[in-house]
């Protein structure tokens, strides 16, 4: 029968392997983020408009639900982006606009360009541009 103990230096090992992904996840977290944030503010159509949307749905889910089939409208770099992006989320690895240069101004802008990807409580399914919501809500 073997022995299925690890050495000192086994254990160690598992553990700077273990450290090394996680710094490698949360590299590509925060790469994700700034991406989908660039595409967003500059990229007009439906890349433009899934990449912010993934984006403010990992900033505020509730009031940005993700449409996840939308995520087949993205080329191959915006979708990988995308993934890294929710994948990092789930991990806890930090707010988003936390994780970016001045990013709380940075989803202001996001939220005027993309407004109509806000949701409105007590229409399900129901988007509305964000700023004729803020009007009518007062």
């Amino acid at each position: 029968m073997m022995d299925e103990r690890q050495t000192d230096a086994e254990i160690r090992a598992d553990i700077l392997a273990v450290k090394k992904e996680i710094d490698k996840e949360q590299q590509e977290y925060f790469d994700a983020i700034e991406h989908l944030m660039e595409t967003g503010l500059t990229t007009d159509g439906a890349g433009g408009r899934v990449c912010a949307g993934v984006f403010l749905s990992l900033y505020n889910d509730n009031a940005f639900p993700l449409a996840v089939l939308d995520l087949r409208l993205l080329d191959y770099n915006n979708w990988r982006h995308a993934i890294a992006a929710i994948r990092g989320r789930a991990r806890a690895q930090g707010e988003p606009h936390d994780q970016i240069a001045n990013g709380h101004q940075r989803v202001i802008d996001l939220k005027d360009k993309w407004g109509e990807l806000h949701f409105r409580e007590g229409r399900p399914g129901g988007y509305l541009k964000f700023k004729e919501s803020l009007e009518q809500n007062g």
